[in-house]
């Protein structure tokens, strides 16, 4: 099937770069370039309360209890 190029390991680096391609075209801001995280960004604060609530769930091993 056509979309298995998308999970062949052989042909990453071509379909990495059709996918750079395709979104310059389509979105004409679109940019390869990693920008730093803000500390105070919203996705920011996301990640902050989503890995305080994956450390609450996790149980403590330590204390016996489960």
């Amino acid at each position: 099937m056509f979309l298995d190029v998308f999970k062949d390991l052989d042909k990453k680096q071509e379909v990495d770069d059709l996918a750079v391609w395709w979104n310059r075209q389509i979105f004409p801001s679109y940019s390869t370039a990693q920008h730093p995280q803000v500390k105070n960004s919203a996705l920011a604060r996301i990640q902050e309360r989503r890995a305080q609530m994956k450390e609450a769930s996790v149980p403590d091993s330590s204390s016996g209890n489960v």
